[in-house]
């Protein structure tokens, strides 16, 4: 059941999502690369 209550949480969790995510999946990026031994150096061309 929708509650009025959850409106001002919700917009503000979605004003911000994309920003929450475009960082999650940039730190995600670099843990991989680290688990790998990859390094930003040897990434670029």
């Amino acid at each position: 059941m929708y509650s009025r209550s959850d409106s001002p949480g919700s917009t503000s969790f979605n004003a911000h999502a994309g920003a929450l995510w475009a960082r999650f999946t940039t730190y995600l990026r670099r843990e991989i690369a680290a688990g790998l031994g990859m390094t930003k150096a040897s990434n670029s061309s």
